[in-house]
């Protein structure tokens, strides 16, 4: 391709040339050289990148780094029809491969395509923010965790008609209980991309992304960097595992999950408020606020600081709380605290904290927690 004609036609706008820049230069060749009507095919595909360059110009996060929104897309686009890792840093020849392996179709066709795709993408951020499409993806997004949107693209392109509901909405549960019980067990996301691909690359063979084959494929991994945690599994690391410490701001997202599922027909919904902070009910500097006085000096003291420390950052202990309320309870005597915390707050998960707090009442938190999480997060049968 002609880089100075490409430069010319692209950057009137002063705007950096992206990837996705290159793609539209390159289809409106061939269309042109196809003779199609170049004006027509872009205001049928692809008006809409350029009117809203606000959204698809915008620079989201990705892992570490920030990149185009319009970019990511057609990483994830890319990846789900060539079902192959795609590198970002080489979109367009990429792109440019693809087509000219794939001769079926014109330019007007590859248009179409992409801006269909598009239109799937966009919608991910469309779900009603209560929906179970709006709670998976908002999860999704705090577990930072994009290698399964190219799957997604398909899923959600096929199933999301009210006709399908039932089907999208177990596809999406099983893939975030695939995704939360391996994040709270700790197993790495390094090989996520090529998991995902792998799995692409099976229902594109059968030509079926419904509900049945994705979870087959889950259930069959064994190996640590793909299988699906078990309740023991799932068990031992939510009662083991320092939530604060380790998960840092994906364990708001998990407490968020369990106060949703809290809501019954008779409890009013409460909206989570994103200001909301994460508590301690049992103070971090526990030995300056809430000290062991009565076993100071004896044998058991040392053990019982021991246990307490192994406790502070578990889920048993943690809450949410505004940032108003917070610091006013945070370090002082428990029952102030939890009066306080009763008067002020309308979450579920905190209306029914005990009179007692101590290290048996944070244990017996976690494993009432963990009967929620089980409900949200299920392990079907093979």
């Amino acid at each position: 391709d002609d880089a100075q004609e490409i430069f010319e036609t692209l950057n009137s706008l002063g705007a950096p040339l992206l990837p996705a820049d290159l793609v539209k230069n390159y289809l409106f060749r061939r269309a042109a050289l196809e003779q199609q009507d170049t004006r027509q095919l872009y205001d049928l595909h692809w008006h809409k990148f350029d009117a809203a360059k606000g959204y698809w110009r915008k620079e989201v996060r990705q892992g570490r780094l920030k990149r185009p929104r319009l970019d990511l897309f057609l990483s994830h686009f890319l990846t789900l029809q060539r079902r192959e890792e795609v590198i970002i840093s080489q979109l367009f020849s990429a792109y440019r491969d693809w087509i000219v392996e794939d001769k079926s179709g014109s330019a007007a066709d590859h248009m179409r395509l992409f801006a269909s795709y598009a239109d799937v993408y966009e919608s991910f951020e469309k779900f009603a923010p209560d929906s179970r499409e709006g709670l998976f993806f908002y999860r999704l997004e705090e577990l930072d965790t994009t290698t399964v949107l190219p799957l997604l693209l398909e899923v959600v392109k096929r199933y999301n008609a009210p006709e399908h509901g039932e089907e999208l909405r177990q596809i999406l549960g099983d893939l975030e209980s695939f995704v939360v019980r391996r994040t709270v067990c700790e197993l790495t996301a390094k090989h996520y991309n090529r998991f995902f691909v792998d799995l692409l690359r099976e229902l594109h063979n059968v030509n079926d992304f419904s509900a049945s084959p994705i979870r087959r494929f889950l259930l069959r991994q064994e190996s640590v960097i793909s299988r699906w945690p078990t309740d023991d599994e799932f068990h031992k690391a939510w009662v083991d595992l320092r939530f604060y410490k380790r998960l840092k701001k994906k364990t708001r997202m998990v407490l968020e999950a369990l106060e949703i599922a809290l809501h019954t027909g008779k409890t009013e919904k409460v909206m989570i408020e994103a200001k909301l902070t994460m508590e301690h009910l049992m103070p971090r500097e526990w030995e300056r606020h809430w000290p062991l006085a009565a076993l100071d000096g004896a044998p058991e003291a040392a053990e019982r600081a021991e246990e307490r420390n192994s406790l502070i950052d578990t889920i048993g202990n943690l809450t949410l709380l505004t940032k108003a309320l917070n610091p006013s309870v945070s370090n002082g005597p428990w029952d102030r605290k939890r009066d306080g915390i009763l008067k002020h707050s309308a979450l579920n998960l905190n209306r029914t904290l005990p009179k007692r707090w101590d290290e048996a009442a944070i244990q017996a938190r976690t494993e009432a927690l963990f009967k929620i999480a089980m409900k949200v997060w299920p392990h079907p049968a093979a």
